[in-house]
């Protein structure tokens, strides 16, 4: 299962970027930022790559970093922009205040990894690079989605199984410490029955 960042890689939120500039009347600017959502264009190379990974068989996650209460904004984009494909078998959205977004992002990588329903998580794909790089950084098999973009089916498969080598053991080991400190997987949304 590849794990895609929501904006940037799926949903375009950039054209609505002018909502975060401070200088723009009163009130939550991230709560207008968020508020876009249902009109949002896809990513074209975030479609195209659930499509490839459709094709090859493989599942995907989603990881946005939201407060929770956008949560609901997320599931209805999927539905509406993604429908050659299958839906997502899980989606991550929630933030802890005060962390940063990598910190949030490898959050869900590792809710992913450790839940006993999902399959392993070998690939975590975000749109920008030094995000990307704070990720590896941190453990987190991580890729840009410009890497990706354009690669034939046999060379993403390729990219897939190389990062499944190492993710199987990482799993394992990510599982023990879960258990040994007490922590059990959150609660997340699932869009679909897990399949094996």
């Amino acid at each position: 299962m590849a794990l895609l960042d929501f904006d940037g890689v799926l949903c375009d939120m950039e054209p609505f970027a002018y909502e975060l500039n401070e200088h723009r009347g009163v009130g939550n600017r991230w709560s207008r930022f968020y508020c876009h959502t249902s009109q949002a264009a896809p990513v074209d190379a975030g479609v195209e790559l659930v499509a490839a990974l459709d094709r090859l068989g493989w599942r995907y996650a989603v990881s946005a970093i939201r407060p929770a209460g956008y949560r609901p904004m997320v599931g209805p984009w999927l539905r509406q922009h993604l429908t050659k494909s299958r839906p997502a078998e899980w989606w991550y959205v929630d933030e802890i205040p005060g962390w940063s977004a990598v910190d949030n992002k490898r959050a869900h990588w590792v809710q992913a990894m450790v839940s006993r329903d999902a399959p392993v998580c070998p690939l975590f794909v975000d749109d920008e690079p030094a995000v990307v790089e704070k990720l590896i950084d941190r453990g987190v098999p991580a890729m840009c989605l410009d890497e990706l973009a354009g690669l034939s089916d046999a060379d993403l498969a390729g990219v897939l199984e190389y990062s499944l080598k190492g993710a199987i053991e990482q799993q394992n080991a990510l599982r023990v410490q879960a258990r040994h400190k007490g922590i059990l997987p959150t609660a997340r949304d699932k869009t679909s029955p897990p399949r094996r």
